[in-house]
């Protein structure tokens, strides 16, 4: 369990390719990219200890701030990741 360092640091570089000023978070136990103010693109790893509910909870929270927050999985960018 945990999350791949590897996948961790391709979506970031990808991430930073688009927007310079995006950032990890210190979010234990989310791993967040902070894109901007108002986007973050939160981590999940293929084997997770999350339930549906505390990703919803998660989501909401950000919404409230008036911030929009994308759950992306470990194999959903994997297999629909498009190499330049």
């Amino acid at each position: 369990m945990g999350l791949n360092p590897l996948w961790q640091e391709d979506v970031f570089l990808t991430v930073q390719d688009f927007d310079h000023q995006a950032q990890i978070l210190p979010a234990a136990p989310y791993a967040i990219i902070a894109c901007n103010t108002h986007f973050f693109i939160h981590l999940i790893a293929v084997v997770h200890h999350f339930v549906p509910a505390e990703l919803i909870a998660l989501q909401e929270e950000y919404q409230e701030r008036g911030q929009h927050l994308v759950h992306l999985w470990e194999d959903v960018w994997l297999s629909k990741r498009i190499r330049y």
